[in-house]
């Protein structure tokens, strides 16, 4: 809940809300403040990375629904604004999905109690993600959650997605990326000349 809160609520929150004590492994002790030094009062508040910040990532975890590893959930039928992200651990044991709204965290766990494997054909896509799904028409049955808010200072760009930079009509795929002010990729894309464009994995 700390990081998905945290960018929920805009990247200003308690620095890690509900714990009482944090340990440091490499200094092994136990630390006093939890602000991450040892002693001291907590602090009020914590950031993650700021507003503008968690905006970003949020788009970054937009993507996971729209056309990533949750994109079951707008295969389903769901067009509201959502982002989150899957999870699997080693041997196949817990598969998850955790995702918010811009009033809602929620999240999915499957596995067993004594963390066997759940085998090759559960995955984090196909089965937490659209139990997530359900479970958010459910909730949002009777009204729809609001976009998530677009600080200032973060703007749009086209950008090629292979290379990062940015789009030019050479180029056969295309991107609108959201930066912050002044992190815009300021050269064109010129690696298409005759080379091949396609993403990575992707069939030619």
């Amino acid at each position: 809940h700390a990081v998905s809160g945290d960018l929920e609520d805009e990247g200003v929150g308690p620095a890690f809300p509900g714990a009482e004590e944090i340990f440091d492994i490499e200094r092994g002790a136990i630390l006093d403040g939890l602000d991450g030094h040892s002693g001291g009062d907590p602090p009020e508040q914590g950031k993650a990375g700021g507003v503008l910040s968690a905006y970003i990532m949020t788009s970054m975890m937009e993507s996971v629904v729209n056309e990533g590893t949750a994109a079951r959930i707008r295969a389903n039928g769901i067009t509201f604004n959502c982002a989150g992200k899957t999870g699997t651990t080693d041997n196949q044991a817990d598969v998850w999905f955790i995702g918010f709204t811009s009033d809602l965290i929620a999240g999915c766990w499957v596995g067993f109690d004594n963390r066997r494997s759940l085998g090759s054909v559960i995955s984090s896509s196909n089965t937490p993600v659209p139990i997530w799904g359900e479970f958010m028409k459910e909730v949002y049955k009777e009204r729809t959650p609001e976009p998530f808010s677009r600080p200032p200072k973060v703007v749009t760009a086209r950008i090629d997605p292979v290379t990062g930079m940015l789009y030019t009509s050479k180029c056969k795929k295309s991107l609108d990326e959201v930066f912050i002010e002044g992190t815009v990729p300021t050269e064109k894309c010129d690696k298409h000349d005759g080379l091949d464009s396609s993403l990575p994995g992707e069939k030619k």
